[in-house]
This record gives structure tokens, C-alpha cells and sequence, in this order.
């Protein structure tokens, strides 16, 4: 094939049409208009009780789509048994987005073709676009196309996911912006009109605000510890926002991980304190961690979860905790975790292939990475040169024993398989590159918090003063 042939073929490529979708604009300026309303009604008049009742529908929604839709059915971070399952179809629903075959869907052509025209919400085309934008235009013809390659037979094997596509837009309209707004004026004597502004529109308006904030400011906006060269980031604001869905550079690093992030407790990351919680509860189990380099399973040994809470003790307290910790040659320890891990694959009828020299070896290095990280907690020298020189000598040590390689285990749900993925998310620099947080310092997380939230604003006031190029169509 000549040189021309191969040029006329490329001019030929089908032009983005940037068309506009009048009912998308319609519907979300309506529902705009009645937030506003609905938040003079939060200031001035509404019961106390209709607040509370907001919250909370606002957390379980939360948990909806990011327990549901995103770690658990777009990611497979973990696994969840039926109750769980349907209690956070329920919420999903409740939270009036797209269906979760539809959401996830666009979740995982997002991650395999991330800030391309590919992705659904392209970061590199604007905040505004990458924020709501994407829903009032007609999607580029590569998000379409890609979008019918994504491999959803997980889903379509999911009976809890196709009854709810089948009977989404029925149910979805009213879960989420009629019967809300029943229970204060039934229960607490609350004028429907303020009720339905309040407890419906104004707390849909906002979920959508922090789904949103996370494909746009976690896009545009915070410190890129894992991964430089990509554009999502660690947006403290819209951790806290979005339910933990703002540890974006993590997340796009390693999706695989059920936490969606490396530090920061559960203050920052409620959706992780849900599913711990679910998992003491016995529903959800298989919770995928990425420990240096390698994913972990934290589903199985008593041993472990022993070893994971000394961690935590030694990491707070002080040094002489760490003798608590599982000794490197403790034959038992690892006898007890080879033989909970074989009973439990047994019950779930899995085949276990690990070998227990394998499996020690792995616990070995996770005894290893919290040893050092509950010294490096105790000694508060965080970003000293020698810190940096030990960290620099264990990464290396542990991608000379298990590679930079198979990162992904027979992906299918992660697709971004990262090729220079620095092992134990290692740090170029050490000053201000990553967001520490020290559970006991109340004032630096308020002041990283203020600091993210100043960052959003004066992005958006930017993209305003220049957003005729937010929403111009892309170049193909």
C-alpha cells in the first residue's frame, strides 16, 4: 500500500460531529434551578430531621456507586455475596445514574483508553467537559465504538445486574426523586415542596457534583506520587467529597486495589470503612490490596488479619510494638495461613495452585514493608535523605525477588496493565509530592483540605474566564 493510499485513508476518518443534547441540558438546568431552591430551603426553613435524613440518603447512595458500580462490579476489587450485592443494587439505583451495566461499562473504556477521545470523559478536553460537559453532547464516535469491545460477560452473568438494567428507568425516577421526599412530609411534618427540594433535588444535584469532581478535578488537580506521566492525581477535596474516590494517581495505577488508595484513613475514604465493615460482617470477602508491586488478597489468613491490626498498633504507638509482629521465621504463622487460605478456597470451591513456599515468601515480604513502615511512622522523619536511601534499598530489593511484571492477573477487568509502575509507589522527590496524613493532627488535614478546595475554585473560576475551549469539539 502506497504512501497516499495510507494518507487518503486517514483524511477519510469519520469527523467528531459535536452535537448537542437538548434533553440532557434541559433536565440538569431544571434540576439546577431547584437545587438552588432546595438550598435556600437547607439555610432557612428545613427541619433539622429532613438534614439528617439527606445525609443519609446522600452516604448510602454514595456507597451505591462507589462500593457498588465502581470497586466491586467495574473493578472487581472484591467479592460480595448476595445480601450485600442486592442492598447495594438498591443504593445504586437510588442514586439515579446510569444503570451499573451502563456505568461500568463507560468506567472500564475509561481506564483502558484514559484523557483520549476514546474516554467518555476526556480530562484533556476541559474541566468543564470532563465534568458534566460529556452529558450534554452526543458521545465522540470512539467512545461508542470502544465502548462495544469492552468484555462485559461478568455482567451479563449477573442476575442482580441485568434485573436491574431491565427495570432501571422505572424504578430509578422514583427511588431517587419521589419517595425520598415522603418520609419528612409523612414523618416529620415537613412541607412537601421544601422536602422534595431538599431531600431529593438538592442531594441528587450534589452526589452527581462528587461523581463528577472525580473525572474532573482528580484529573486536573493535586500531586502525582505513582504515576507522573498520567494526568489523575491525589485531590484531597475530592477524597473527602467523593467518599475516597479522590486517591485518583493511585487508583489509575493500581484499580485492582478495593481501597483506591494508599494512605490516608478511613476519614478520607468512608467507602473503604464500608466495605471493611461489610467484610466483618462476613458479605464481602477476596478484598484486592496492592502490597509493593504484587496484588494481595486479604481474604484469607486469621494469622494475617492479626499481623494487618499489630500493624496498626505499632504504627501508632510506639516502637517496642513492633515486637509484637509475626516473626520472619515463624513457622506456625505461616502454617496457619496456608492452611486458612487452602479452607477457605476449598468451601468457595476454588482450586488453590499456591505453593507454601510461595505464599510464605509473599507474607515474608509484607512482615518486611509494615516492620519498616511502622518504624518509618514511629520516627517522624518522613522525607529525611536516609529515610529515602532505605526506601529506595527495599524497593529495589523486592523487584529483584518478584519483577516489575504480572501485575495483572489475567486482567479483563483492569485493562491500564502499567509497564513503569515504580515498585512500592516510590517517590522522586520527597518534599510536599505526596499527601501524608497523620491521623492525630487534626490542623494538617484541614489545611490540605482548604488548600484542595481553594485549588478547585480557582480552576473553575479559570476555566470560566477561558471556557470557550472546554467545550470545543476535539481533533481526530
Amino acid at each position: 500500500m502506497s504512501v497516499e493510499t495510507v494518507a487518503h485513508k486517514i483524511e477519510e476518518k469519520p469527523k467528531y460531529v459535536w452535537k448537542l443534547v437538548w434533553g440532557n441540558i434541559l433536565l440538569l438546568l431544571i434540576l439546577h434551578i431547584f437545587a438552588i431552591h432546595g438550598l435556600y430551603f437547607a439555610i432557612i426553613t428545613v427541619k433539622w430531621e429532613t438534614v439528617l435524613w439527606g445525609y443519609f440518603l446522600g452516604f448510602i447512595t454514595g456507597q451505591g456507586i462507589t462500593a457498588g458500580a465502581h470497586r466491586l462490579w467495574a473493578h472487581r476489587s472484591y467479592k460480595a455475596k448476595l445480601p450485600l450485592k442486592l442492598i447495594l443494587c438498591f443504593f445504586q439505583t437510588l442514586a439515579l445514574q446510569t444503570p451499573i451495566y451502563d456505568w461500568v461499562r463507560d468506567h472500564r473504556v475509561h481506564h483502558k483508553y484514559v484523557d483520549t477521545d476514546a474516554d467518555p470523559h476526556n480530562a484533556t478536553r476541559g474541566f468543564f467537559f470532563s465534568h458534566m460537559g460529556w452529558l450534554l453532547i452526543k458521545k465522540h464516535n470512539d467512545v461508542v465504538t470502544k465502548g462495544k469491545n469492552v468484555d462485559l460477560s461478568d455482567l451479563r452473568a449477573d442476575s442482580v445486574v441485568m434485573f436491574q438494567k431491565k427495570y432501571h428507568k422505572i424504578a430509578a425516577p422514583f427511588l431517587c426523586l419521589l419517595l425520598p421526599a415522603l418520609v419528612p412530609w409523612y414523618f416529620f411534618e415537613e412541607k412537601f415542596y421544601v422536602s422534595w427540594c431538599t431531600a431529593c433535588v438538592l442531594r441528587y444535584v450534589l452526589s452527581l457534583h462528587a461523581t463528577w469532581a472525580v473525572n474532573s478535578a482528580a484529573h486536573m488537580w493535586g500531586n502525582k506520587p505513582y504515576d507522573k506521566d498520567i494526568k489523575p492525581t491525589e485531590n484531597l477535596a475530592v477524597a473527602v467529597f467523593a467518599f475516597g474516590e479522590g486517591w485518583h494517581n493511585y487508583h489509575h495505577v493500581f484499580p485492582w486495589d478495593y481501597k483506591t488508595g494508599e494512605l490516608g484513613g478511613y476519614r478520607t475514604n468512608i467507602t473503604t470503612a464500608f466495605i471493611d465493615l461489610m467484610a466483618k460482617l462476613g458479605w464481602a470477602y477476596e478484598r484486592k490490596c496492592q502490597i509493593f508491586g504484587k496484588p494481595f488478597l486479604y481474604h484469607a489468613p486469621q494469622a494475617l488479619t492479626s499481623l494487618v491490626s499489630s500493624a496498626s498498633a505499632a504504627s501508632s504507638g510506639s516502637l517496642s510494638n513492633i515486637a509484637k509482629l509475626p516473626k520472619l521465621d515463624d513457622d506456625d504463622f505461616f502454617k496457619e495461613s496456608l492452611e486458612n487460605s487452602r479452607n477457605q478456597n476449598e468451601e468457595e470451591g476454588m482450586k488453590n495452585e499456591a505453593s507454601p513456599s510461595l505464599i510464605q515468601n509473599k507474607i515474608n515480604k509484607i512482615v518486611q514493608k509494615i516492620r519498616f513502615l511502622s518504624m518509618l511512622t514511629n520516627s517522624g522523619n518522613h522525607n529525611d535523605d536516609d529515610f529515602q536511601k532505605e526506601r529506595d534499598a527495599f524497593d529495589k530489593e523486592f523487584e529483584e525477588d518478584f519483577g516489575k511484571e504480572e501485575l495483572v492477573e489475567g486482567s479483563g477487568y483492569f485493562y491500564n496493565k502499567p509497564d513503569k509502575v515504580q515498585i512500592g509507589a516510590k517517590q522522586e522527590t520527597t518534599e510536599n509530592n505526596r499527601i501524608n496524613i497523620n491521623p492525630a493532627n487534626i490542623g494538617v488535614f484541614f489545611m490540605e483540605l482548604i488548600g484542595s478546595l481553594v485549588g478547585l475554585a480557582y480552576g473553575a473560576a479559570a476555566q470560566l474566564n477561558y471556557g470557550g475551549s472546554t467545550t470545543a469539539p476535539p481533533s481526530t
